[in-house]
């Protein structure tokens, strides 16, 4: 299965490299299939200094793929293999972990506990109720020596 995605990979880079224009070599688009092609690329890219052969780059490229090869198979995907149970258990903690705060018994556990879990905020309504209900009576006080003041 990977085998296949490299030689399209390979495929694509060998058609991009064709399409190159000549005069407008980028980095790693050199055209392996053509020993005169490649050396005039590699001369525009690196300048007139011969490091390497046409032989040195393509040996050179052909171990990396070999390299690049056995890493995606030998490490790569066992790893990913490894990973995925892991990552769907994970899902479904977290899908288990939503469903569980979007409850009716999570909202009742948070009501019953909502004194212990914000006291200051608990503390605060307290407060406000209290100061209603003084006012409320406080009022109602005022209200009882108003009507007395009218009988009078």
């Amino acid at each position: 299965m990977i085998i296949p995605k490299l030689r399209k990979i390979k495929f694509d880079l060998f058609e991009d490299g064709k399409n190159v224009i000549e005069n407008n070599t980028k980095k790693y688009d050199f055209d392996f299939t053509c020993k005169e092609v490649f050396e005039k690329q590699y001369k525009q890219f690196f300048g007139n200094t011969k490091v390497r052969t046409y032989e040195d780059v393509c040996e050179f490229f052909k171990v990396d793929m070999e390299i690049l090869e056995k890493f995606l198979i030998h490490a790569s995907i066992p790893a990913i293999k490894l990973e995925k149970p892991f990552v769907a258990r994970e899902a479904q903690s977290i899908t288990n972990l939503i469903k569980a705060v979007d409850s009716e018994e999570f909202d009742t556990l948070i009501n019953d506990n909502a004194k212990l879990l914000l006291p200051e905020v608990f503390e605060s309504i307290e407060t406000a109720n209290e100061n209603y209900f003084a006012n409320k009576a406080a009022l109602a006080e005022v209200d009882k020596i108003l009507k007395t003041l009218e009988c009078a």
